[in-house]
């Protein structure tokens, strides 16, 4: 039986409300150049097949995509009993995924559910097949509880993940 890892998360969220709004951390040139080694389509097709590994996430919906900046951007919501967060991927002039962001303006327990399963889905994308998925669950589970008092990054397969919960959001660049 698995871990009700959502839950633990979920149970520590009044605390975040205590903290101040902190300016988001800008990314680096060469981080930002680099990216992630995903295509867009590559990186949505993954999230929507591994967001449906947990059970507390298998409820969640990709609403339609929208392409901006002439394909240099595609944003999408992703939507779950109410809670919706939005994702906006950056796409470097390779094709590949600069910066993926998800972001939420509210930070209640249903809010963090998606965020949760979104960010897990985007680490399981980026994990070899024959490793574990507990492995992307400790990692996105570990992300957020550190993210409760401050930002945070943390590097995943090679792909820094960055979380903070002013503004509520998680990088991965």
């Amino acid at each position: 039986m698995k871990a009700p890892w959502l839950a633990l998360c979920l149970l520590a969220l009044p605390a975040c409300s205590a903290f101040a709004a902190k300016p988001a951390a800008k990314a680096t040139p060469a981080a930002a150049e680099q990216g992630l080694p995903l295509t867009p389509v590559q990186l949505q097709t993954g999230m929507k097949r591994f967001i449906q590994e947990e059970a507390d996430c298998r409820s969640v919906n990709f609403e339609k995509v929208r392409t901006q900046k002439n394909g240099a951007m595609i944003r999408q919501k992703l939507e779950r009993d109410g809670a919706d967060i939005d994702t906006a991927i950056d796409v470097s002039k390779a094709g590949q995924v600069a910066n993926l962001r998800l972001q939420a303006d509210t930070k209640d327990p249903a809010h963090l559910t998606v965020m949760l399963c979104a960010t897990y889905a985007a680490m399981r994308s980026l994990q070899p097949a024959l490793e574990r998925p507990e492995l992307a669950r400790q990692a996105a589970l570990e992300l957020w509880q550190q993210a409760q008092q401050g930002t945070v990054t943390k590097t995943f397969h090679g792909q820094s993940f960055r979380a903070q919960m002013s503004p509520f959001e998680v990088n991965a660049f």
